[in-house]
């Protein structure tokens, strides 16, 4: 793909839900796949092994001592891309990189806090679960993490399907910002042609211990604890 074509393809396949109804199909996906409502997409960041530019060593060092940009991404329960963030140095966590994103700025419009259920609909935060948690709690963390896990696998799957993105990528940061949208659109495009993922090169995204936050809100709290009693009342079969 010609990289002067990289920002027409980049929007064109990989749209963030902007619709009432494209918000509403994309909730319905993720409510039908693992019985979680109003869930318009699973947000995390994986790390992409870079030679750093010269005298910004420092700023490219992860926590996992190497060099790294971050790929802050959503994904919708088919596991295709609906935003792609890609470039920030690694010294920028998850949570500032998305507070400084567009998309968290687009957000804010109202067309997403007008689509209500009867479940208060803050967003959430959770905790590592802890010895003795109460049942109820214990099923809410099983039930984010299963559905939170489509991110992980739409990263496993796009460096398994782009085996550099899973090697150290030795070129110019604004050359690798536009190599890694090329492979997200291409994950993207595979994903709509029902092209299946080779098994026998599966990579496994790994988990890593990231700094904890423990900030909370007390709409956040009451946000997991309506859940919490919601997947009780409603469990999986």
């Amino acid at each position: 793909m010609n990289f002067a074509n990289v920002h027409s393809f980049f929007h064109k396949f990989i749209p963030f839900p902007h619709t009432p109804d494209e918000i509403r199909d994309t909730i319905k996906e993720f409510e039908d796949n693992d019985g979680y409502p109003m869930c318009l997409g699973c947000v995390d960041g994986t790390h992409i092994d870079i030679q750093p530019p010269e005298g910004e060593e420092t700023d490219y060092y992860n926590y996992k001592k190497f060099h790294s940009i971050v790929l802050l991404a959503v994904v919708d329960a088919s596991l295709r891309f609906t935003y792609v963030n890609v470039g920030a140095p690694d010294r920028c966590n998850d949570a500032h990189l998305f507070n400084h994103s567009s998309l968290s700025t687009f957000l804010q419009q109202p067309l997403f806090s007008n689509i209500k259920t009867n479940i208060h609909q803050t967003p959430c935060y959770v905790r590592s679960q802890r010895p003795n948690m109460p049942h109820y709690q214990a099923n809410f963390n099983y039930r984010l993490s299963r559905t939170g896990s489509a991110i992980e696998r739409a990263f496993g799957q796009l460096k398994n399907r782009f085996r550099m993105a899973h090697k150290k990528i030795e070129f110019s940061i604004k050359n690798i910002d536009n190599i890694i949208k090329t492979i997200c659109v291409l994950h993207n495009f595979c994903v709509n042609t029902h092209d299946n993922v080779e098994t026998e090169w599966t990579i496994n995204e790994p988990r890593y211990r990231k700094p904890l936050c423990n900030n909370a809100t007390n709409n956040a709290t009451r946000m997991r604890h309506a859940l919490a009693i919601h997947f009780e009342q409603n469990p999986l079969v």
